[in-house]
């Protein structure tokens, strides 16, 4: 179907990282059953000069040429194309609600409150959702198939997918989730961060309950913070390796891949920690700062990891 069709139709907008963006592509499923109409997503946050955002869109990698994905930036940039004017990007970056809502006049703008699951969300037929989406909640009775319809994509789009499956048995997968969960204020104060005593206690407790890593894989944002990590953890440990992979769904696959996993409070820890079965899975049990976000572990997590109580190091 296409965007311009006079058909019912609805649309998510996609915003974020490749964790955000995999479960703002979840919740547009569930709404197609949901609502009995096709739901696009609408990538105008990823086009080309917007500043504000530096995030990849990893989507239009998963799912290629999809006739999902539309871009509604790209009809006022038509529109605008034979104006030679340096306002013309600015106009277009500080006016996208009021231009949707000209294009999709028939939609209903619906914003999804701040916080991780929104029990009163509206879903109605013919609507512009806009909100991150990110939890498993929204996806209702399908969990399941969803969750596996994600994975099922994400390993698709990779061309290596068999590398994840084929590591050797014992290895445990740490991912550090830094960036601007410490550089951002605003962020670090939503969200705080956990630094090395969270990760050198979640070890501690993988090694009590038995579990023995024959290898360590480690990855971050920060390769300063990756280092310090490989350093603290080889007075114990031997074969500690350090990955930088710059193909995110490929980075995920492989940290899925181990048979213990021990990640950080961000979405892409999640899916990893959810994209197959493992032995072992450790994850933090405070994910926000404070209760303002209502989160619930009860409902958040699908495949029940050990949740350690730990407090933000910063």
């Amino acid at each position: 179907m296409n965007s311009n069709s006079l058909d019912s139709f609805s649309v998510v907008r996609v915003s974020g990282g490749v964790g955000n963006q995999l479960f703002q592509l979840g919740f547009a499923y569930s709404l197609e059953t949901q609502t009995g109409e096709p739901v696009y997503l609408d990538t105008v946050n990823y086009r080309e000069g917007l500043e504000k955002l530096e995030r990849r869109f990893v989507l239009g990698e998963i799912l290629g040429s999809d006739e999902r994905l539309i871009n509604s930036g790209n009809s006022l940039r038509h529109i605008l194309q034979k104006l030679e004017s340096s306002r013309i990007s600015a106009f277009i970056n500080h006016n996208d609600e009021k231009f949707q809502q000209s294009r999709y006049r028939d939609l209903k703008i619906t914003r999804q409150a701040p916080c991780v699951y929104d029990a009163e969300l509206s879903i109605n037929p013919r609507s512009y959702f806009i909100g991150s989406f990110t939890s498993p909640q929204y996806w209702g009775q399908q969990k399941d198939t969803i969750l596996q319809t994600v994975a099922d994509l994400v390993k698709g789009s990779y061309a290596n997918s068999n590398d994840f499956s084929t590591q050797e048995i014992g290895v445990l997968a740490i991912h550090a989730r830094r960036g601007d969960y410490i550089s951002n204020e605003k962020t670090n104060k939503i969200h705080g961060s956990y630094g090395l005593n969270y990760y050198i206690e979640a070890v501690r407790q993988l090694v009590d309950f038995g579990h023995i890593p024959s290898a360590i894989t480690i990855s971050s944002d920060s390769s300063d913070f990756s280092q310090d990590l490989a350093t603290k953890l080889g007075r114990q440990f031997r074969n500690i390796r350090i990955i930088d992979n710059e193909n995110l769904q490929g980075l995920m696959l492989t940290l899925s891949g181990a048979d213990y996993f021990i990640g950080s409070n961000s979405t892409f820890s999640w899916w990893v920690s959810h994209l197959r079965e493992r032995k072992f899975s450790i994850l933090p049990l405070n994910w926000f700062r404070g209760n303002s976000y209502h989160f619930d572990p009860n409902g958040y997590f699908l495949n029940r990891p050990f949740l350690l109580d730990f407090d933000f190091d910063i």
